[in-house]
């Protein structure tokens, strides 16, 4: 369940003061270098879904919709009058548990499964509508969203991606969590996890991310219940896994 909120670089490192501390967490990330110019994307039509929030058990619909070149990845809580959420650091309100975004106080939590498959897929501009103050959990992990996202068809856009460049490498550490971005030959994200549950224990990842690679490889990563989390919800969940 690792979105760019994890990143917590020194300028950021305010707004994640709430992340918990239950386990290791290290990341190196590889950016490639490349002077391709590469176009945006969007989604070829809109998909729907249905589910219930985890950690709110709130029934919720989403909805994925084409949005124009530029738009990133905005949310619109149709509940309260399409109040629009933008995915950004700014918007970042918390993470221990969920990646929880907020605006002017409206919040919107858990949206790391379906933001980590339109990322994966390579999808750089999406409105998604949701009636509800959480996106749904479905099956604990992005297989859903990526399902999705590959029924509605990605296109390309006329203006090109936008990119940061990182020319050094650079780190950060907070407590037991490290990550580090260096420039790469291709695009590549080394995981380690370290959680002190016998179920889990640790583990790490290091496959390269091409988009079609990144959805069939990370939409299986599902969401850590533990019992103490679950017994809040009216949802439970019989497997416990990581990717």
């Amino acid at each position: 369940m690792l979105w760019f909120a994890r990143l917590k670089f020194p300028m950021f490192a305010k707004r994640y003061k709430h992340c918990s501390s239950i386990c290791v967490i290290e990341i190196h990330i590889r950016l490639l270098r490349t002077t391709h110019l590469v176009r945006q994307t969007t989604l070829g039509s809109a998909v729907e879904t249905d589910g219930v929030g985890l950690h709110t058990a709130v029934p919720v619909h989403v909805r994925l919709l084409p949005a124009p070149p530029d738009t990133g990845y905005v949310f619109r809580r149709t509940d309260l009058g399409g109040f629009e959420i933008p995915a950004t650091v700014e918007s970042v309100a918390h993470c221990g548990y969920a990646t929880t975004l907020m605006r002017t106080g409206v919040m919107l939590s858990t949206v790391e499964h379906l933001l980590s498959a339109l990322r994966g897929s390579g999808v750089d501009n999406v409105y998604v509508e949701v009636d509800n103050l959480e996106i749904p959990i479905l099956d604990g992990s992005a297989e859903v969203f990526a399902e999705m996202i590959e029924k509605a068809g990605i296109v390309s856009q006329p203006l090109a991606r936008r990119a940061l460049l990182v020319r050094e490498r650079v780190s950060f550490e907070q407590g037991n969590r490290r990550i580090s971005v260096e420039p790469g030959d291709h695009y590549q994200i080394d995981c380690l996890i370290d959680f002190p549950h016998p179920m889990i224990g640790s583990g790490g990842k290091s496959p390269p991310l091409a988009p079609l690679a990144s959805r069939r490889r990370s939409k299986r990563c599902d969401a850590l219940i533990f019992p103490a989390v679950a017994r809040s919800t009216t949802l439970s969940c019989s497997r416990t896994k990581a990717c």
